[in-house]
């Protein structure tokens, strides 16, 4: 996304502030640390309207960083909520482990062998990110809470229908439908895009994803929806 040196610049902030969570802010290019004002920093962060109008005196804002000191290495609900408000990059630097960005405005890394990170890439990701490679569509993106099917959450079905998708007869499924499976939950809680020919493209915890038969996996999928527009 941007040069080295701003993730360099960053990493350095957050050790100096660890076990708070730094944050900053990328303008021209160059990485601007704010103070953490939040009021539980341990496990938040939040930069003052002040500091924000100080920073912007710079040059305009293109990117948000901060820390998760206790290493979480994929963005909360709240993360995932105010980065799509500010239609921004935002980075997060997790103790420990490699920083990584996510959001929109991000470049689209490739569909198979990507490592499953909970709402940057993981099965809904990978299925959005088909149709916006392949059939020039932006779905709904949607924050999500961790092990949310676990919390009477459904937010697969509720948001495929939301986004524009229709139910249809499993056996109807063709190329860019999705198929929805229910892994030990009581809700679904996981899709694959079915690419035709017996194949399909999903991306599983803590595997790549990975293009394979639908075969091996069939007994789980229950449903599939087509997009309708």
């Amino acid at each position: 996304m941007f040069e080295t040196k701003v993730t360099i610049d960053a990493m350095a902030h957050a050790r100096a502030e660890h076990p708070r969570e730094s944050c900053g802010l990328v303008i021209n290019g160059i990485y601007v640390p704010r103070r953490n004002v939040a009021a539980n920093p341990e496990h938040d962060f939040r930069i003052s309207p002040q500091a924000y109008a100080g920073a912007l005196r710079r040059g305009a804002v293109q990117a948000v960083i901060h820390s998760h000191p206790d290493g979480t290495d994929h963005p909360s609900h709240d993360d995932m909520a105010h980065q799509m408000a500010s239609a921004l990059p935002w980075c997060i630097l997790p103790y420990g482990r490699q920083p990584f960005w996510f959001g929109d405005q991000c470049p689209i890394p490739r569909l198979r062998g990507r490592v499953f990170r909970h709402g940057v890439t993981d099965c809904y990701s990978v299925i959005r990110d088909w149709y916006r490679l392949v059939k020039k569509v932006k779905l709904l993106n949607l924050p999500r809470r961790d092990k949310w099917w676990e919390k009477g959450d459904d937010i697969y079905m509720s948001n495929f229908l939301a986004a524009g998708f229709v139910k249809i007869e499993l056996q109807e499924a063709g190329r860019g439908d999705v198929l929805l499976a229910r892994i030990k939950a009581p809700v679904y809680n996981h899709a694959a895009l079915y690419l035709g020919n017996g194949l399909i493209l999903h991306h599983l915890y803590g595997r790549l994803s990975v293009r394979e038969p639908l075969a091996r996996w069939q007994r789980f999928f229950t449903i599939a929806m087509r997009y309708a527009g």
